[in-house]
């Protein structure tokens, strides 16, 4: 998109096959950075998952806590 002064606008998302990004990421913490398939992920989703991830990949036997934090991103 260009602008009335030749400067480049960048749109609001970007899209890789059904996965849109927001650009800038930090914006807004009301509005979605990643929606995949539909489904919209906040910035404390994303939070979430990475904490999830990182758990796991450490060997955490914390089953409790594995399903604390999936219902915490459910709801």
């Amino acid at each position: 998109m260009v602008n009335s002064n030749n400067e480049k606008i960048s749109p609001k998302y970007h899209s890789f096959g059904p996965i849109r990004f927001k650009t800038p990421i930090f914006n807004g913490v009301d509005e979605p950075i990643f929606e995949i398939l539909g489904m919209e992920l906040y910035l404390d989703d994303i939070l979430i998952v990475g904490l999830i991830i990182f758990l796991y990949k450490e060997g955490v036997k914390d089953e409790m806590l594995f399903i604390i934090l999936i219902m915490l991103l459910l709801n």
